[in-house]
């Protein structure tokens, strides 16, 4: 850079200045090179260190703005692809990929109607009994998908209202664990997904066996 800045004066700052529009389909291109390179190198890592290494796979959250090839690339550079949801079980894209996949962050954190001040997700349960059924079905679902390896719940304790500076959070604070700011257990919520959790093994039985 510092030699193009001296045998080109002051190109550089003067491109600096400007708006430069790169088309699409260019940048797109682009973006997806980089995204196969990535992961083709975190999978030749772990080759390197461990032939033998099972690969989990890491993919985006279901709803956001992805693209077939996404998940290609994703399915192409692991032995299980994992992937997160916001909502009721789904499967995720991977398009003519055979792959095992793994739900790497799902919740149902409660609105409690606004009374506690935790920030609300579209569709949220009112309260911890709701939760509990919400988690019940979901954890149905997923035992019923021959492909789904499982489900983890993504966190068991409450977020804190306020940031560390005791000021509240522009990101939002929400209400995603089994266990409230004081240390309290959501009984109905953790009764309710020690049943699912129980029941899961006799769903995942009357899978037909040819398909697992």
């Amino acid at each position: 850079a510092i030699k193009f800045a001296t045998a080109y004066g002051g190109l550089p700052d003067q491109l600096a200045r400007q708006a430069i529009t790169v088309p699409e389909e260019d940048a797109e291109f682009f973006r997806l090179r980089y995204m196969e390179a990535y992961h083709a190198a975190v999978q030749k890592t772990l080759s390197a260190v461990d032939p033998d290494h099972l690969s989990f796979g890491f993919g985006p959250l279901i709803g956001t703005a992805t693209k077939p090839e996404d998940w290609a690339i994703a399915a192409r550079y692991c032995d299980v692809v994992g992937y997160e949801l916001a909502g009721e079980y789904q499967a995720p894209p991977l398009g003519d990929s055979e792959k095992p996949y793994l739900c790497l962050g799902f919740a149902f954190p409660p609105s409690y109607e606004g009374a506690r001040g935790f920030s609300i997700v579209p569709n949220a349960p009112l309260d911890d009994t709701q939760a509990g059924q919400r988690y019940a079905d979901f954890a149905a679902a997923a035992a019923r998908d021959p492909r789904c390896l499982g489900a983890i719940w993504h966190r068991y304790r409450d977020e804190p209202l306020l940031n560390a500076d005791g000021q509240i959070d522009p990101g939002g604070r929400y209400a995603f664990g089994l266990v409230d700011g004081t240390d309290r257990l959501k009984m109905p919520l953790a009764l309710a997904m020690r049943a699912a959790n129980l029941s899961i093994a006799e769903a995942r039985n009357r899978v037909p066996r040819g398909v697992r």
